[in-house]
């Protein structure tokens, strides 16, 4: 029976917060399992290839057999590009603390640079997982892409961000929603966008080589 109107938008607005509920679980679930330093990284990119599956129309996923899936096969290739990440993430935090301690015109100087960088940083970091479970490439190709991707769609990655900080405003003021909604929400949003970016990219290159093929 196929619920309609009213009871239909409210039928699917909870099975989709038990899903995002659910699936929530299982990230975090798996990111103890792997000591959480080896499981957070491949228990999120196995919940974006989940979410990955949703937007595409397959809501008949079996949830906890693509997790475990996708969990176990990329378990490396996901803790060899968290490692990337982190190493890049420390050493721009200690430039950050470094450049406190050179006069005010270095100061100025550095702290221009290290924003561009940060800001380079951070359009990969919101990109990267996305990309990973959209294609099959070589660790430095999933940054490249990442932060190509996120340039291209200025208007796109300003409005991810923006619904970001208010999705994490949300869950900072409702605090009893972070074990059924801290990474599957925020996830969820950054795949939404992510997604439509990757599908207008794909699109103009359908296009171009259909023209060029003519």
């Amino acid at each position: 029976m196929e619920w309609k109107g009213i009871l239909g938008l409210i039928f699917r607005t909870c099975e989709w917060i038990m899903l995002l509920a659910y699936l929530n679980i299982l990230w975090i679930l798996f990111t103890l399992l792997g000591a959480v330093v080896f499981g957070i990284f491949p228990a999120t990119a196995a919940m974006f290839a989940v979410i990955r599956k949703w937007l595409i129309s397959k809501h008949d996923v079996p949830v906890l057999k693509t997790f475990w899936t996708y969990y176990r096969g990329e378990f490396l290739k996901t803790n060899q590009l968290g490692l990337m990440f982190f190493v890049t993430g420390l050493i721009l935090y200690l430039d950050f603390k470094i450049i406190d301690f050179q006069n005010e015109f270095i100061h100025k100087i550095f702290l221009i640079v290290l924003f561009l960088f940060t800001s380079v940083y951070a359009v990969t970091f919101i990109y990267i997982f996305p990309v990973f479970v959209q294609y099959d490439l070589k660790l430095l190709q999933y940054v490249k892409n990442a932060f190509l991707i996120g340039i291209a769609n200025p208007i796109r990655t300003a409005m991810m961000v923006v619904c970001l900080i208010t999705a994490f405003f949300v869950l900072r003021l409702a605090p009893g929603l972070l074990p059924f909604f801290s990474g599957s929400l925020l996830s969820i949003v950054m795949m939404t966008f992510a997604y439509q970016s990757i599908n207008k990219i794909e699109h103009k290159k359908s296009s171009s080589a259909v023209s060029n093929n003519h």
